[in-house]
């Protein structure tokens, strides 16, 4: 079975188109009441670690930075010191510094033309962006070695915190959405990828063609902003014949398996990294990624033995919050 998955798998990869893409994005919403949206409490874990609480958002911070971070919370974006620097900054230049990372959120996607930042996710209540800055100049306290140090030991791990950093309702490893066009943050139509499935895709975005080699390698449908800042193929993948279909029908009943098992179980296999999981409008997901690649894959609704994707082409697509939006409107087509 394992084989004739692989090439399944495989058959599907030619159809991803390769490219780099630069993120954009002028989404806006309405005002809403934020007020308490910076609001915290913390809790350490059983490993050390420090989990912040916000209203919408979980910051955990490594278990050495305990007892060493001071954190401040101004207008839309609280900031996490390091406490010793932002002290003797204060004391002997009243100025202030220390920064290692900060939360905010935003209204808008402004945030996509900072020098550094990472995209942390869309808040379905307060409707906002949420994202993480990094400071870009020197923070630590360098008149005093100790001190700077302890710093950079504590800045050195903040790919810590941006691979814990979640939305409040993602924290469960298995998570459950539906989608409201309503909130999606564009202007979109549902757009249907031949009998399978259909997307909620921004209006102004443009359908493109697969080649013969996109077709080849199971591309159904491409759509494409009109800055080609997104590129998104709807792809479905199946068994070559009806022999091969019966053959992985009945190894996966003779091993107790579904196709979501064996996806699961091949994905590193393949090149990609199994992101999360989750139940999107109904529909078990897997999100996965390579460089340049970002999307869903799923089982499809009418043949347990074919493999639905939706990816985005282009670097760092994880962190886009279109994108997102786009991923988690999939859903099957309505009976007519």
């Amino acid at each position: 079975m394992k084989k004739n998955w692989k090439k399944t798998l495989a058959a599907a990869g030619m159809g991803m188109v390769l490219m780099t893409v630069s993120p954009t994005s002028t989404t806006a919403f309405g005002a809403v009441d934020t007020q308490n949206l910076l609001t915290f409490v913390n809790d350490t874990m059983d490993d050390g670690s420090q989990v912040y609480y916000f209203e919408e958002v979980a910051v955990t911070l490594p278990a050495d930075w305990q007892g060493k971070v001071a954190v401040q919370a101004q207008d839309t974006s609280v900031t996490f010191y390091h406490k010793a620097s932002k002290e003797k900054w204060q004391e002997n230049y009243g100025t202030v510094g220390g920064k290692l990372f900060s939360l905010s959120y935003s209204v808008n996607s402004d945030f996509t033309e900072l020098p550094s930042y990472y995209y942390v996710g869309f808040g379905e209540e307060s409707v906002m962006n949420y994202f993480l800055t990094f400071p870009t100049d020197v923070q630590g306290y360098m008149d005093d070695s100790s001190i700077s140090e302890e710093y950079q030991q504590l800045f050195s791990e903040i790919d810590y915190v941006k691979d814990h950093v979640c939305m409040r309702h993602a924290e469960p490893t298995d998570e459950e959405s539906s989608f409201d066009e309503t909130k999606a943050g564009y202007d979109g139509t549902w757009t249907k990828v031949e009998d399978l499935f259909e997307l909620y895709l921004p209006t102004e975005w443009d359908a493109c063609q697969p080649d013969e080699e996109d077709i080849a390698g199971g591309v159904k449908y491409i759509s494409v902003s009109e800055d080609k800042a997104y590129i998104c193929m709807a792809m479905a993948t199946e068994p070559d014949n009806e022999e091969t279909r019966k053959e992985i029908e009945q190894e996966l009943a003779d091993n107790n398996m579904t196709m979501m098992d064996v996806l699961k179980e091949q994905i590193n296999e393949q090149g990609f990294k199994l992101e999360k999981e989750a139940e999107i409008n109904g529909i078990p997901c897997v999100f996965c990624s390579t460089d340049s690649l970002y999307g869903i894959v799923f089982i499809d609704q009418k043949d347990a033995t074919q493999i639905d994707m939706v990816i985005f082409a282009g670097e760092n697509r994880g962190n886009d919050q279109i994108v997102e939006t786009v991923l988690r409107s999939v859903r099957w087509l309505l009976e007519e």
